[in-house]
C-alpha cells in the first residue's frame, strides 16, 4: 500500500518524505479527497470561463456544462461536494480558528 501512495503524497499533495511518514493511512486519504475537489473547481472555473464561451462562439451547438464534465461522474463518482450536513458542522468550527 505504501508504494501505492508514495507517489500521490509526495506528488499531487506535495508532501515531504517526512510529513508523508508521520501521516496516517486516512489522513492521506482526507488531504487527497481535498485535492481532487480542488482540482474539480479548478476545472469547473475553466470549463465556464474559458471552454464554453470559446465554443459557444464557432461551434454551431457547443456541449453543454454537464456534457464536458460528465467524465468526472462515470470515473469518479465518489468525489463530490461536502454535504450540507458537514457543511454545516465544520463551518462555526473553522470560523471560530480565526
Amino acid at each position: 500500500m505504501i508504494e501505492e501512495l508514495e507517489p500521490i503524497a509526495l506528488g499531487e499533495l506535495a508532501m515531504t518524505p517526512e510529513q508523508f511518514g508521520n501521516s496516517t493511512v486516512a489522513e492521506i486519504d482526507a488531504l487527497f479527497d481535498g485535492y481532487m475537489r480542488r482540482r474539480e473547481t479548478l476545472e469547473d472555473l475553466f470549463i465556464i470561463y474559458c471552454a464554453m464561451p470559446v465554443m459557444r462562439g464557432p461551434v454551431k451547438k457547443p456541449p453543454s456544462y454537464k456534457k464536458l464534465t460528465a467524465h468526472r461522474r462515470k470515473h469518479n463518482p465518489k468525489v463530490g461536494d461536502i454535504d450540507e450536513d458537514m457543511q454545516n458542522f465544520w463551518r462555526p468550527i473553522l470560523k471560530s480558528a480565526h
